[in-house]
């Protein structure tokens, strides 16, 4: 199948699919004569699993190290469950990080209310007046 129908299929644009393809991380099937990129199914179920993984938070250097030594099909369920475990990890972490500067800026943000005159905080109705 030529880009537009897989792009079409994966719901997204061939643009997409190129820059995919000069990140090394998908090879069309073949090049016909004239230079159109030809995909098979492989390279359908591949790019399936490439935007999955994107779309779980994988960066693209994530995905490449991941499956840079195999096509991306042949990676084990057992190695691919172990490496959302570790993304899970990470994000667990991300919201933890997140959730203290929440409640640090949170506390800011009171105490400022609070005192005002403290901070020597100009009242925003008397500007540009």
């Amino acid at each position: 199948m030529k880009i537009g129908e897989l792009s079409r299929r994966l719901g997204v644009a061939p643009s997409k699919i190129r820059f995919l393809e000069t990140t090394g991380l998908i090879t069309p099937a073949a090049r016909l004569k004239n230079g159109y990129r030809e995909y098979g199914a492989d390279d359908e179920d591949t790019l399936r699993l490439i935007l999955l993984a994107q779309n779980l938070g994988f960066k693209l250097d994530e995905i490449r190290k991941t499956f840079a030594e195999r096509k991306i099909e042949d990676i084990p369920c057992d190695e691919f469950i172990q490496r959302l475990e570790v993304k899970l990890g990470e994000i667990d972490r991300q919201i933890g990080r997140l959730s203290d500067m929440k409640t640090k800026v949170s506390g800011v943000l009171e105490e400022m209310r609070q005192r005002r005159s403290v901070f020597a905080c100009p009242d925003s109705r008397h500007q540009g007046a």
